[in-house]
């Protein structure tokens, strides 16, 4: 921004406008130059607007990643910008409380919305050749057919030829079509992923934290009380029963006798061994 006079004062709401909404794809100096601001001003305008500032921040974490690096071999600049845009949005949404597996499914939902935009796009382009070609053979038809026969012959090749192109066009029209329903049934799929999880891990939370609200809440009935403390001892005495009868020496199927439980509870002392001898 050399040699360029930067504006100074307060920030217009299109100043701020345009901050809040590229504050997910561009950093603070790529703003900078398109606002004629200096960095440390467009800095301080992010600072100062929370939803701005998490959507900055959520990118530059975004742009570190490794996952990043590979979006460059898959898709074209403007693709990138876009699906930065998205990525940053999806995470605010879900108020960066994302799992891994959650993640994956977000760069898939993404993946296929940039890609039905590719297939959009070729539609578009389809749909142009068409209607020019249509306007050829227009101009064909009102001009009427010529009296010479090799003249003739020229126009009905002619015609021939631009019908078959536009058949041609209509059918990958109709199979980029289906491949774009594919798409978007793929994207409902993996919301339905996303959607399912998270409503497992809410459910998941809630349920421990009224089980243990229900717990403390029963220990003020003394019977309760009683009752679960009763089958508490009765489990331990089971358990140091078991461990007392596995812990004696046991003859096994081969005439080898050897101790269940081998610990150094279990073990005999050097003193007892002695007298065995």
């Amino acid at each position: 921004m050399q040699g360029t006079k930067l504006k100074r004062g307060r920030p217009s709401s299109v100043d701020l406008e345009f901050i809040r909404e590229n504050a997910n794809k561009m950093t603070a100096e790529q703003m900078a130059v398109k606002l004629e601001r200096s960095k440390e001003w467009v800095e301080e305008m992010i600072a100062g607007d929370g939803e701005a500032s998490q959507a900055q921040e959520i990118l530059m974490e975004f742009r570190q990643r490794i996952e990043y690096r590979s979006l460059q071999a898959k898709f074209t600049k403007d693709e990138i910008v876009l699906f930065e845009h998205k990525y940053v949005k999806m995470i605010q949404q879900f108020k960066k409380d994302v799992l891994y597996t959650e993640e994956a499914q977000i760069f898939m939902v993404i993946t296929y919305e940039l890609l039905i935009d590719k297939n959009l796009k070729k539609m578009k382009e389809i749909d142009e050749q068409i209607f020019r070609m249509g306007d050829e053979l227009n101009e064909i038809y009102s001009n009427g057919e010529p009296e010479e026969e090799k003249e003739k012959q020229r126009r009905l090749a002619k015609i021939a030829r631009l019908n078959e192109t536009i058949s041609n066009l209509r059918g990958v029209q109709a199979r980029l079509d289906k491949t774009i329903n594919e798409f978007a049934g793929n994207i409902l799929k993996q919301w339905e992923l996303i959607k399912g999880a998270r409503k497992q891990r809410i459910d998941v939370i809630e349920n421990s934290k009224k089980n243990l609200i229900d717990l403390l809440k029963s220990f003020e009935n003394g019977k309760f009380r009683d009752d679960e403390g009763r089958e508490m001892e009765l489990v331990r005495i089971a358990a140091e029963r078991e461990k007392k009868r596995l812990g004696q020496p046991h003859k096994f199927m081969d005439g080898i006798y050897d101790l269940p439980i081998l610990s150094s509870d279990t073990l005999p002392s050097e003193q007892g061994e002695e007298d065995d001898e």
